[in-house]
């Protein structure tokens, strides 16, 4: 069960897998508190949440990582910062994260522990370098690293992932993606349809 908030009723709520929450709002034009998130952590199967525009996002995502059984979250163009590290760390089974647009560097991920459940990471349109890949798990498969400040230093670490299946970057010369391909060659870079893995 998929809802939209504003378009159902919370009748069924206790079989909702899939929440969408988009710009700050629901349809009626109110705002999406920290309280108001609050009602998601007893839905027994909500498995994925996808919240646009979060604002005071450090606090939401304190109840969100609550959520018992949520395994793919989407937040893009939040105002998340590194303080939400340790939230995202208490997510056991998140195997999809995307925080495309956060407010976000590198040290994030020294103080975010994300578990080894996590398969697809998008991190396009945040702070992030070349330091990260190596406080990412192996586990990744699905890597989105586009508008970032990742350079070609990290090649190497790219080139190591063998389980890395399709990997998004910008800025990249043709020889450095070579060497990716050289060391990986089952690897799909710069797929088209790549932001919805």
């Amino acid at each position: 069960m998929v809802l939209k908030l504003g378009s159902t009723s919370f009748r069924d709520a206790r079989r909702l897998e899939t929440i969408y929450i988009g710009q700050l709002q629901d349809t009626e034009g109110h705002t999406i508190t920290r309280d108001g998130l609050e009602n998601l952590v007893g839905l027994p199967r909500l498995k994925r949440v996808i919240y646009q525009d979060m604002k005071n996002a450090d606090e939401k995502l304190k109840v969100i990582s609550r959520i018992p059984a949520l395994e793919d979250l989407v937040i893009e163009r939040s105002d998340i910062s590194n303080k939400s590290a340790k939230y995202l760390s208490s997510i056991e089974k998140l195997r999809y994260l995307d925080i495309n647009g956060a407010n976000i560097d590198s040290t994030f991920f020294k103080e975010c522990r994300l578990p080894n459940s996590l398969t697809h990471l998008r991190l396009d349109n945040t702070q992030v370098d070349s330091s990260v890949i190596k406080d990412l798990p192996q586990s990744i498969t699905h890597l989105s690293l586009q508008s970032t400040k990742i350079d070609k230093r990290v090649i190497p670490e790219l080139a190591n992932r063998k389980g890395l299946k399709f990997l998004k970057v910008s800025g990249f010369s043709q020889a450095s993606l070579d060497v990716i391909r050289a060391a990986n060659p089952d690897i799909k870079i710069n797929p088209e349809g790549f932001s919805s893995f």
